[in-house]
């Protein structure tokens, strides 16, 4: 469903609100059924936008940002410091020297000017 087709189906909308506002507090479900639903990216932007200029609360609006991420993923994607961590590296996590891990964090910083980082497996690259 593009843009167009939810603006001109306001219970489409409707939906589409309701559903995002059921994800943002983990119904599962609620996700199911909002993939079914198959909105473009425009049209997703448009339900949060409407959502957040729809009269929330305060305390809904941090909810809506902070969990937005439900609507794309199953789990929350992890910062860059949980990442080095051995849950999502092993045992390497462990044995990876700090100025690795500083450079990783430093490229991951979305402020970074950086776009191109290249680590290369070599011996000892820990």
């Amino acid at each position: 469903m593009n843009t167009n087709e939810l603006l001109s189906n306001k219970s489409e909308l409707n939906n589409s609100l309701d559903l995002i506002k059921d994800i943002v507090q983990g119904d599962t479900d609620a996700l199911k059924i909002f993939e079914g639903m198959d909105l473009d990216r425009d049209a997703l932007k448009l339900a949060l936008d409407f959502l957040m200029n729809s009269g929330l609360e305060e305390k809904d609006k941090a909810q809506l940002i902070s969990e937005s991420w439900r609507i794309n993923f199953k789990a929350k994607p992890p910062t860059p410091e949980e990442f080095i961590t051995e849950k999502y590296l092993g045992p390497a996590a462990n044995h990876t020297y700090s100025w690795v891990k500083d450079t990783f964090k430093e490229f991951m910083n979305p402020a970074s000017a950086y776009r191109n980082l290249i680590l290369y497996p070599h011996i000892g690259w820990g």
